[in-house]
């Protein structure tokens, strides 16, 4: 599992710790890195792992949809999309004013905080325009 993990865009490959007695697995993922959270599951769950808590971090990314308290994005420099839930008291800025999560519109760019259940709690957006 540690040479998987490690062979991941997203994941540090000198932080990786692997304790296989405890089942549990530390690293860190790159600010910018192409992080396919779907991967890092299914490494860890081959090895009889679970994903039990993921840091809160900040990505930049760019607006693709959204629709029914979700947000479709796409992570910079990478076209795969993802989507993670928005939490109903995220703080959601556009252009450094308050905003809701219908105002943010296809390509525009944002900074997105997401918390250890991958849960969307921040979104500081840009559009087009600015």
């Amino acid at each position: 599992m540690q040479e998987a993990l490690q062979s991941l865009p997203c994941v540090e490959a000198s932080s990786v710790e692997v304790d296989f007695d405890a089942k549990e697995a530390r690293f860190t993922v790159k600010k910018d890195g192409k992080c396919d959270l779907e991967a890092i599951k299914k490494v860890v769950k081959v090895a009889g792992f679970t994903v039990s808590a993921v840091k809160a971090h900040v990505r930049d990314a760019t607006v693709v949809k959204t629709h029914e308290g979700k947000i479709t994005l796409t992570s910079k420099g990478d076209d795969q999309k993802h989507t993670h839930v928005v939490a109903e008291d995220a703080k959601i800025t556009l252009d450094d004013k308050k905003a809701k999560l219908e105002e943010l519109k296809e390509g525009f760019s944002a900074s997105v905080t997401i918390n250890d259940k991958l849960v969307i709690t921040k979104i500081e957006a840009r559009s087009k325009s600015k």
